[in-house]
């Protein structure tokens, strides 16, 4: 099942930021404007469970269950996201959500999960757009890799000094 959260939603929009910033945005755009769903069904539900399974079983046993619950809790598949663009203005709907910018704008803070600061950075590397989100937890990495057949991907990767090893899956989209 999916399960929207304010730091995908902050992901999504501070990577557009994160386009506007590094000079790029509307090249980086052109053909990518759109509604993107996900394609994987329970299977990418299973594969974040089967990731953080991976870490935490090198963990503790009084640490894993607690680092199990946190990790599962943040991680979800999400339904759809969209780009929308008018002008310099971008809006990024994330399941119904929407996260407004200015192309061009500085990369602002995001408000992450637990409703502390998350800061982020954002670049574009050919049709792939990296996101990076900082707490005192760790970092979360997303990249979202663009096809040229209308598919999309987003890769995540979580790391922190309390896990023994990044956690990283895999999720597919595709443009409608």
């Amino acid at each position: 099942m999916t399960k929207p959260t304010n730091a995908i939603g902050a992901a999504f929009a501070m990577v557009i930021a994160g386009l506007a910033a590094s000079g790029s945005a509307q090249h980086a755009l052109d053909g990518l404007h759109g509604i993107y769903f996900h394609q994987g069904g329970e299977a990418c539900d299973i594969q974040i469970r089967e990731a953080v399974e991976e870490v935490v079983s090198e963990m503790g046993r009084l640490q894993r269950g607690i680092a199990r619950h946190k990790l599962l809790d943040k991680n979800h598949t999400y339904e759809s996201f969209q780009i929308l663009i008018d002008g310099d203005s971008l809006t990024m709907r994330v399941n119904h959500r929407d996260y407004e910018l200015e192309l061009g704008a500085a990369p602002v803070e995001a408000t992450g999960i637990e409703g502390g600061t998350v800061l982020t950075q954002a670049t574009v590397r050919g049709r792939t757009l990296i996101q990076t989100f900082r707490t005192s937890q760790g970092l979360r990495r997303h990249r979202v890799h663009f096809g040229t057949d209308g598919t999309a991907f987003l890769e995540v990767s979580i790391e922190s000094e309390r896990l023994p090893k990044p956690v990283h899956y895999r999720l597919p989209y595709a443009h409608h």
